[in-house]
């Protein structure tokens, strides 16, 4: 007897669909690959970004991750020094690394099409797929020197993985969720929160019954309590403090003093913590310079500054907060490029924030799996209001706007 025909065509569909998603990973990679090529005629890891290289050329030599040996041991995470580390080694780090962000910005193609259709529909996953791999910010921003090509990707394998725990499964996908949330936090500082959501999200949603949700937690946690606990008890041997990273205080501070939005969120905010550093009195030189060589000491009194110009000016605070958080939301371009770069990053960005806000709206009552996106975007607006966000570090939210809004247009209201 020959098989129903509707599960030959669901058969049917999911090898097209597979080969489609394929030929948008290949395009995704070339198109990546050639934009760095043709049309940022430059050395590829110009700029600000150059003390990945010193840390991972550091650890090659043998001198750990450090900027210097001995020097500045937990001022980065370790995870995206480590991937950068064998092409500076091997000095291809021009040629190689490249290939390698654009292989990994490809990947996000395929991670986005199984949120999509986590969440909505084999439709959705396709455009939005399509909308990832052609995204006209990725393909000039992840072949550069940054974390976040390497981020967005692990943010966006966290949520799938995630979300197929709403079915029965074996121990396995929870430890690979749990995996993928540490490499993300271990990617960099700024997804603090999201780990904390993503794990009570685990234990609110993920499984039909409270033993399976019991048990998919304890496995996500496993393997962050692994490899999170491992970087923490390295930098109390090489610092002296369990810390995650000595730049989160200086981070808070310089996102929370007089200078703050002399140059945010129109210029770089490097520029905004050049005129904090150059506004110090002598008093504040002589107290910063009595931390001597700890960075966890001197990071400390930073952070101290920051919380203490919050308390005494919580007006202002929440001024700043609301155009920092609105900066990512309206699509603004930060820090900014011409009028024209700008105009046409807002008509790129900007429908596709409101078509996937309609589409999050539509969605409301069936809220179990849609509030993981929504947790993983309230982090980083809590985060981001906190500290600050250029537009790189937005780029963590990209799969999920794309998946919301490719819902909108593939999608009936109500339906799932």
């Amino acid at each position: 007897m020959s098989p129903a025909p509707s599960r030959v065509r669901r058969l049917t569909r999911a090898w097209t669909d597979q080969r489609l998603v394929l030929v948008l990973m290949f395009g995704a990679f070339a198109l990546r690959l050639l934009v760095r090529q043709v049309l940022v005629a430059r050395d590829p890891f110009q700029g600000r970004y150059d003390f990945y290289l010193s840390i991972a050329s550091t650890f090659a030599r043998g001198g750990g991750l450090c900027e210097s040996p001995g020097q500045a041991c937990a001022l980065r995470l370790p995870l995206y020094p480590l991937l950068v580390s064998p092409f500076v080694a091997g000095d291809t780090a021009s040629v190689g690394l490249t290939a390698v962000e654009a292989a990994i910005g490809a990947v996000l193609v395929y991670v986005t099409y199984r949120i999509g259709r986590e969440l909505f529909n084999r439709a959705t996953g396709l455009l939005a797929a399509a909308a990832v791999a052609l995204s006209p910010y990725a393909l000039v921003h992840d072949t550069a020197l940054q974390d976040t090509v390497l981020l967005n990707t692990l943010v966006g394998t966290s949520v799938w993985l995630l979300l197929r725990l709403r079915r029965p499964s074996n121990g396995i996908t929870p430890v690979l969720a749990g995996t993928a949330l540490a490499l993300t936090l271990l990617t960099t500082a700024r997804t603090a929160l999201i780990v904390p959501c993503a794990v009570g999200w685990t234990a609110l949603c993920a499984g039909s019954s409270w033993p399976s949700r019991r048990r998919n937690t304890a496995l996500v946690v496993l393997p962050l309590a692994i490899l999170v606990g491992g970087w923490l008890a390295r930098n109390a041997r090489a610092v002296g403090a369990p810390v995650l990273t000595t730049e989160s205080g200086e981070s808070l501070w310089v996102a929370n003093n007089a200078w703050t939005m002399s140059h945010f969120p129109s210029e770089s905010i490097d520029l905004s913590a050049r005129d904090s550093y150059a506004s110090l009195t002598a008093r504040e030189r002589a107290i910063l310079a009595s931390a001597g060589d700890d960075e966890v000491a001197e990071d400390r009194i930073l952070g101290q500054w920051g919380r203490d110009f919050i308390v005494a000016h919580p007006a202002l605070t929440m001024r700043r907060a609301a155009i920092k958080v609105i900066v990512p939301l309206i699509a603004f371009l930060s820090p900014a490029r011409r009028p024209p770069v700008e105009a046409g990053f807002a008509a790129v960005y900007l429908p596709l924030h409101v078509l996937a806000a309609i589409a999050a709206w539509r969605s409301r009552f069936n809220w179990r799996p849609h509030l993981l996106p929504c947790a993983v975007l309230g982090a980083f607006l809590a985060t981001t209001a906190i500290f600050w966000a250029h537009t790189s570090h937005a780029t963590l939210l990209d799969p999920l706007w794309c998946v919301y809004a490719a819902s909108a247009v593939t999608s009936r209201p109500g339906a799932e």
